[in-house]
């Protein structure tokens, strides 16, 4: 997360989408509807299901470590929900990490990463630990190569916790932009980067490291400053082992409805695009990429978190769970989202209350049910669906995203499985997020669903059959 004092503004990237991971057009951004929610029927279709072209499903599940200090410490008690999650990432960074400030209490220092650790431990993830490239453990030295290093030699020599994933500051695009280091270039960060890791390596060689994490200057063919991924990737070459971006797509006041239910394709445009700037510098197709913070909106200011699906409301819910969704279709290394407690509303779990929010339960939908292996679904107008079969390969598993203000019954056909069932056709509501679990053998299926009526109740996703 950026400095919420100064943030760059954002912009998207547009191009042709390459793999299909949702079909026509969402409904009017209307303001959500009071309780029931009534909505009339629409027109009937069909989803149809191909396991012609099995892919393994090798994407990590991710979220961010936030906060600390006199923030009040808002991940303690968030143990049990967390691992219920599944994650396999958890990230300790951003731009406190970094400045090694949070207000102006508490660094992140040694025993900051012992809770962090201890934590992430708890919880069933890998830590993604960030060392700092604005300030040292006092909030005002500029950190040198060595002081990564020591952090290296204390967290996996001295305590032995054995971290796997390293980074090396937090968003250094807007470093100039946010006032950090007037005029510092890509060609500073890459040397930063370079001396670092180096130094890093020489304190234990099995580590990797993410990079560069950068805000928003990642965008191919476009000439100046607006890309300092393809610069980086050539001036760093053999220092990285993933490389990393941030993606927020809207502002605050463009988190509507229409815009979160329609970015999946600009999602998977952004995605290839970041892909052509790693082929040009010579990485070969599967190389890892991840996208190490993400939330439909960098500004969760509970002030300004009034739009119809502003962070903490249930079509951010639906977003999280296509954005999540696609990712796996494009075999992203992770995706980790910012974050899992705070006091905007891009937290997933209240930091008061300590209860979910809808993008919480639209993360674990995926997360609790997709599959080991991917498959091809062809949606109908106005879905998403996402379609994976389990680990004995006899079960199919349909995320479907209903983005349309209908309800819409829908006929699902099988193609290319061992055994093609026979289902009845079923009718999903309106706006609603839905997990099919689809047996070969024609037993019933079982239904997961989340819906505007479940959030409004503060409810999670209900079993229905």
């Amino acid at each position: 997360m950026r400095n919420r004092a100064a943030v760059a503004g954002l912009c998207v990237f547009g191009g042709i989408l390459f793999f299909l991971v949702s079909c026509g057009s969402p409904g009017p951004d209307v303001t959500q509807q009071p309780p029931p929610f009534s909505y009339p029927d629409g027109p009937s279709g069909a989803i149809a299901v191909s396991g012609s072209n099995p892919q393994p499903m090798t994407t990590r599940f991710g979220q961010n470590y936030w906060c600390w200090s006199n923030y009040g410490d808002q991940v303690q008690g968030t143990e049990s929900l967390v691992s219920a999650l599944k994650l396999n990432v958890l990230r300790a960074g951003g731009y406190n990490n970094d400045a090694n400030t949070s207000n102006g209490v508490d660094p992140f220092d040694y025993n900051q990463i012992d809770t962090y650790i201890a934590y992430s431990r708890a919880v069933g993830a890998e830590p993604i630990l960030q060392v700092s490239l604005l300030a040292d453990f006092d909030g005002v030295t500029r950190p040198q190569p060595s002081d990564a290093a020591a952090i290296v030699n204390y967290t996996n020599v001295a305590k032995g916790y054995g971290v796997k994933y390293w980074e090396i500051g937090n968003e250094p695009d807007i470093y100039s932009d946010q006032g950090s280091y007037p005029g510092y270039t890509v060609n500073d960060y890459a040397n930063d980067f370079n001396r670092f890791s180096q130094a890093m390596r020489q304190v234990d060689a099995s580590i990797k490291f993410v990079g560069p994490d950068l805000a928003w200057k990642y965008f191919p063919n476009v000439s100046g400053a607006n890309d300092w991924l393809a610069a980086f990737l050539t001036l760093s070459s053999g220092n990285y082992d993933v490389v990393s971006v941030h993606r927020y797509p809207f502002d605050a006041q463009d988190s509507t409805i229409a815009n979160a239910l329609a970015d999946a394709q600009t999602f998977s445009s952004v995605i290839q695009g970041v892909r052509s700037d790693m082929a040009a510098a010579g990485l070969p197709p599967n190389f890892p990429l991840a996208v190490t913070e993400a939330n439909i909106s960098w500004d969760g200011d509970p002030s300004h978190s009034i739009a119809t699906a502003s962070p903490q409301t249930f079509f951010a819910g639906l977003w999280v769970a296509d954005n999540l969704s696609t990712a796996l279709q494009l075999n992203l290394w992770s995706v980790n989202y910012w974050s899992l407690s705070e006091g905007w509303t891009t937290g997933f779990i209240d930091a008061t209350t300590k209860l979910p929010k809808p993008s919480y339960y639209g993360f674990q939908m995926i997360s609790n049910h997709v599959g080991t292996t991917l498959i091809q679904a062809t949606p109908p107008q106005g879905f998403s669906v996402y379609a994976s079969r389990n680990a004995t390969n006899d079960t199919t598993i349909l995320i479907v995203i209903n983005k349309n203000a209908t309800n819409n019954s829908e006929t699902i056909v099988f193609s290319g499985l061992p055994t093609n069932p026979t289902v009845p056709a079923y009718k999903f509501p309106a706006y609603s997020l839905t997990c099919l679990t689809i047996p070969d053998n024609g037993s019933a299926m079982s239904v997961w669903s989340y819906t505007q009526a479940m959030a409004a109740d503060g409810q999670p996703p209900e079993r229905l059959q």
